[in-house]
This record gives C-alpha cells, structure tokens and sequence, in this order.
C-alpha cells in the first residue's frame, strides 16, 4: 500500500512540474502590457516584450486625415527583437474590404488537407482561425502559417504569423519561430477596435 502511495504521489509531482515547465514556455515573452494605437486611431493592441513595430504602412490607398473614417487599408508589422528569427506579425486592417467581406471570406475558405479553420469569438469580435500547414511536393518546400480574420462593423482585420519555413534548396530562407506562436496569440485577443 505504501509504495502504490509513493508511485501516485511520484507521478502527481511529475505531472505538476511538467505543466508548469509547459506553461512557462507558453509564456515566452508575453510579460509587457504597453498598448499600441495605429496612427489611424483604428485600433489598440498590446506588444509583447522583445517586439518592435517595424513600419505602419497604408500604401496607395491612405487619406490625409488620420480620422478611422478616412482610411481604407491599413498595416502594422511587427518584428522580433531577435536578429537570428526571420519572421513578423503583420495586422492588416481594411475599413471596406476591396474583394470581400466577412462572410464571403469563411464561405470561399480553401478546403484541402493543408489548411484548418477554426469560427471563433475574440473580445466579442467575430473571428476565424486558419492554420496552413503546406508540404510541397517531395518534401520540397514546408512551412506553417497562422492567420486570423476579425469582423467588427465592417472593418476586417487580418493578424499573419510565419512560424516554420523550410525550402531544400534555399537554407538561407529557412524560418522556425514556434517560440513567438504564443506573443501572436497575445497580440490578436489584446486587439481592441476604436
């Protein structure tokens, strides 16, 4: 009797410690509470410690007044500190889709054996997830991609994050950023729309 209390209690403290070390390395470097605002007043999120804005950027299709009703596109890119990680996490907030809109997008989602989707609830936003998990032909080319589509009044906001890339022939190109997956999913449910 004794020893099956010390077999229980052994594997009570395993699993204990093995939670804890999967949580801390969940947390990675989610630790900051400084909120973003775009310069288009669209939006806040919160950045992650060890995260730089890169550039906010509204390409050919910004207005000069910088109220949220003047824009159509807007993007936000992000880049770890890291100079050893190519990868970023690009917002992407569009007032008036230019192709679609929210329930058109989850409609014509591509159905194979790459791609997953999750219909979500975000801070009250509606929202889908998609992981695209893609093996070229002979193993070629791989890489796994995360996106999510948020719906609020119109406005569509898309977050992008490149966790793997691996190419035979490129090595120079390749990318494993799994550490970061969990400062992207901060970074999206932080998201607050204006």
């Amino acid at each position: 009797m004794t020893k099956k209390i010390f077999v229980i209690i052994a594997a009570l403290v395993a699993i204990t410690v093995i939670f804890f070390i999967l949580l801390k390395a969940g947390e990675q470097n989610v630790v900051n509470d400084e909120v973003i605002t775009d310069p288009a007043n669209a939006f806040t999120f919160k950045k992650p410690t060890g995260w730089e804005i890169d550039e906010f950027n509204c390409g050919s299709l910004c207005k000069t007044d910088d109220s949220v009703q003047n824009f159509d596109y807007y993007e936000v890119t992000l880049k770890p500190n890291d100079e050893n990680v190519k990868t970023e996490i690009r917002i992407q907030l569009e007032r008036e889709p230019l192709y679609k809109n929210f329930t058109e997008m989850w409609d014509e989602r591509t159905i194979d054996q790459f791609n997953t989707y999750e219909r979500l609830d975000i801070n009250d936003y509606e929202a889908f997830y998609n992981k695209i998990d893609f093996t070229g032909p002979s193993d070629v080319e791989k890489y796994v991609d995360h996106y999510y589509v948020l719906n609020h009044e119109g406005k569509i906001a898309t977050f992008y994050f490149r966790e793997k890339y691996s190419h035979q022939w490129e090595k120079d190109r390749d990318v494993d950023a799994a550490k970061y997956l969990s400062d992207f999913n901060f970074i999206v449910n932080s998201i607050s729309f204006k």
